[in-house]
């Protein structure tokens, strides 16, 4: 990284958006090169003919089982992507049926508010687009529009959209209105988990607010005849999946452990006596003085003793690790799984948990049909690999068909994406049975998001140009992002000090859903966070974003701002990025983005 110069005016503009030409540099690196044929190649992608694109588009089979070896990717630097491949044959079809194209455009248009037309054409039911329209959800978003057909029609399907962008909903409507249809089909065991429908999150607070629009999609496709999609969220340890012991179980049950601990104590106590008498016998038949044969005889014993204590502990140990409805498993006798749990319908779960109670019995896969994979470059690429592969790999269940002949459909959403493949690698049917759609704007920022960049020297000066920020927009709350849970205790620590009811938010924090309410109905005006709070949490009514460190990847940094300019909220967005080039080892790509503001 450049020393900075002389240059006084270094940022232009107060957007500082002039200055970053000299900040990265006249040299180019072999990424900044990638960087720019990327353009390059996007560039190409419009001006090349959609026709020769559509060709290249691979064919969907759409059976219930695809090709099988390893799947091979598309994909070569500076070529056109899958999901680029089909907007381009997309927008060919629109191009060559103009009658098509100009309905599309009619169902996007902000002026259709009176009907819910636009869903009812996706494919919805009419009873749950009726009961969404009186709620006041009556448009789709572009991503809805464009994903809800191939979903009502059981494709398996790559959802790519900006943040904000409406993408839980898009895959929600159509999954859970399948999911409450007459004639779903499917019995249930008793006392397990058995869901038609399984979504995999990150994390606990994507979890929950996927659970809540699952729980108003689930309400929206009741009619009263059958029974309403049950929702439940398997996240972390944040529920108990059991009904609490009746008083007189818990007395009999804490009899029994006191007799079986007494019970312990006497046969470790006897081994030793055992085995102190038996050495000493030995000694003194060896010749040996009574204070040689006191001390074996406590060696003995001491040894005995030991081997007892681990004898019992080994067999406690056995005896509770037992996989669900086996005797002597901890899970069951009085202990019962609670009904919310065992009558979901739709499932939404963090991996590794899931993992866990596929794996031990208590949530069985024979009746799942859809599955979701949010966030999927997260999810495959960061650290959740194995366990959304082993997830994945117990839900197609060998051939894709459920256990009554149902054939299981998946689909993956995602905000940013490098390349397709995590997803093939992971994804049994292989690449031509999945239809890639994404959004014109999928990859950007939102196009009424204003973002600035303020040049900041040191410690303190970052400080004075977030209390500058924060002044600037006293009315409205800020998010601050952080690069670490230390940061961001700092960090909110320097606003209290300076007038700003602040608080933190990561990881480490040990009441953050205490945080995050408090930020979310408005009590609290700035919250200082990691990037746990960067990836699918929609906060509500939020206009301000703060990168007080810059983010580590132009995908990190394109889901921060995705905090702001969420679908239904109307501007001003902003964003601020503080950084410091002295000290701030910038990512090239997150670099183009502040100098170009997409």
């Amino acid at each position: 990284m450049q020393q900075r110069g002389d240059d006084d005016d270094y940022w232009g503009d107060d957007d500082g958006l002039g200055g970053w030409s000299k900040f990265m540099g006249e040299e180019r690196s072999g990424k900044s090169d990638a960087i720019r044929k990327g353009r390059e190649r996007a560039s190409r992608v419009d001006d090349e003919s959609v026709a020769t694109l559509a060709k290249r588009a691979p064919a969907r089979t759409g059976g219930p089982s695809g090709g099988t070896g390893e799947v091979k990717t598309a994909y070569k630097r500076g070529g056109p992507r899958p999901w680029e491949v089909a907007r381009a044959a997309r927008e060919a079809e629109a191009a060559s049926d103009p009658g098509n194209y100009s309905r599309a455009d009619a169902d996007a248009d902000a002026s259709d508010m009176n009907s819910g037309s636009a869903f009812t054409r996706a494919g919805l039911p009419a009873h749950m687009v009726n009961a969404m329209r009186a709620a006041g959800l009556k448009r789709t978003t572009e991503i809805q529009r464009l994903a809800i057909p191939s979903l009502v029609a059981g494709e398996d399907v790559v959802i790519l959209a900006e943040t904000g962008s409406g993408k839980t909903f898009a895959y929600a409507l159509p999954m859970i209105a399948a999911v409450g249809a007459p004639g779903r089909g499917g019995t249930k065991v008793q006392g397990r988990c058995c869901p038609s429908m399984i979504v995999l999150v990150p994390n606990v607070e994507l979890g929950r607010q996927v659970a809540y629009m699952a729980e108003l999609a689930a309400e929206w496709v009741h009619t009263g005849e059958y029974p309403k999609p049950a929702v439940f969220s398997l996240l972390g340890k944040d529920k108990k999946l059991l009904k609490p012991t009746a008083p007189s179980a818990r007395g009999a049950a804490k009899t029994a452990a006191i007799k079986r601990k007494v019970q312990e104590k006497a046969a470790i106590r006897a081994a030793r006596v055992a085995a102190r008498e038996a050495a000493e016998s030995a000694a003194r038949g060896e010749g040996a003085t009574d204070e040689e044969a006191a001390a074996s005889g406590d060696a003995a014993a001491d040894l005995a003793g030991s081997r007892a204590a681990s004898d019992v502990t080994r067999k406690a140990t056995d005896g509770h690790s037992v996989k669900a409805g086996k005797k002597g498993s901890k899970l069951a006798g009085d202990m019962e799984a609670i009904p919310e749990f065992r009558r979901a319908e739709v499932l939404v779960a963090t991996p590794a948990r899931l993992l866990a109670m596929m794996r031990d019995g208590w949530v069985l896969p024979g009746r799942i049909k859809h599955v979701v994979v949010d966030e999927a470059d997260e999810m495959l690429s960061r650290g959740f690999e194995r366990e959304v592969a082993a997830v994945l790999e117990t839900c197609y269940q060998d051939d894709g068909v459920n256990k009554f002949g149902g054939k299981v459909q998946f689909c993956f959403a995602a905000a940013t994406m490098a390349e397709e493949g995590p997803i093939l690698g992971a994804f049994r049917r292989g690449a031509e049975n999945l239809r890639w759609v994404s959004t014109a704007h999928f990859g950007g920022l939102h196009p009424q998001l204003r973002q600035r960049v303020r040049e900041v020297h040191g410690e303190e000066g970052r400080r004075r140009e977030l209390l500058r920020a924060l002044a600037e927009d006293k009315t409205r709350r800020a998010l601050v992002f952080c690069s670490s849970p230390e940061e961001a205790d700092a960090c909110a620590e320097h606003c209290n000090a300076s007038g700003y009811v602040a608080m933190s938010f990561h990881g480490k924090t040990a009441h953050r859903g205490v945080a995050l309410d408090e930020f979310f109905n408005g009590d609290l005006p700035v919250l200082a966070c990691t990037d746990l709070a960067a990836r699918g949490i929609d906060f509500p009514d939020l206009h301000h974003v703060v990168h007080y460190t810059p983010a580590a990847d132009a995908a990190t940094h394109l889901h921060r701002c995705g905090r702001t300019a969420r679908v239904g909220q109307i501007g001003p967005f902003l964003v601020t990025c503080l950084v410091d080039r002295d000290a701030d080892d910038v990512d090239e790509e997150v670099a183009a983005i502040l100098r170009t503001g997409r």
